[in-house]
């Protein structure tokens, strides 16, 4: 066999015969307390901006980059960590519009929460609002709001000419009293 190069860990190479390993050039430098207080201050604008805590952020921080401690990140994963961040609050994001759009749908009134249930299994293939994208879920919601828009306009329409017709027939009874006094 020839030479193989590992990046990663020993444990992940499962192969019989003799291999060579080569140690790749990495660094073993910790975070500096510049860079640690970057990534404190990016986990505490998630924090406030509602998103996550930042005990579950440190905690996808860990998984992701596979230490038992932040503060074991590598200091050559800082701006993969600061990237991961940002990833992660765009998932939390997502997820919240998701579940907001979601209780928005299932809080219609019980016709149209119906109807957009069978919208999405006619359109997307589920009724399940769980498993569909964000920009799915608007568009059921839009579907079924502009379906009440037009209902309202025509239910508009109808009123005004209701109105037309009471106004006429005042007029016609008026004149008809008007004409039988007069004329009576």
């Amino acid at each position: 066999m020839g030479n193989i190069k590992i990046e990663g860990d020993v444990d992940q190479l499962i192969q019989s015969g003799s291999v060579n390993i080569v140690n790749g050039s990495k660094s073993t430098e910790q975070l500096t307390a510049l860079q640690w207080q970057a990534i404190k201050e990016k986990v505490d604008d998630l924090e406030q901006c509602g998103f996550a805590s930042a005990k579950e952020t440190y905690r996808h921080l860990m998984r992701v980059f596979g230490v038992s401690r932040c503060r074991h990140i590598l200091a050559d994963k800082y701006q993969d960590a600061l990237l991961e961040i940002e990833n992660y609050k765009q998932e939390r994001l997502q997820e919240k519009k998701r579940n907001q759009l979601i209780k928005m749908i299932l809080d219609l009134p019980p016709p149209q929460d119906k109807e957009a249930k069978k919208y999405a299994e006619k359109k997307h293939g589920s009724s399940l609002l769980k498993v569909l994208t964000v920009e799915q879920l608007e568009e059921i919601y839009s579907y079924i709001n502009n379906k009440n828009r037009k209902k309202q306009k025509l239910k508009l329409g109808l009123l005004e000419i209701g109105v037309k017709l009471a106004s006429l027939l005042i007029i016609w009874l008026f004149l008809w009293f008007f004409i039988a006094k007069r004329f009576g």
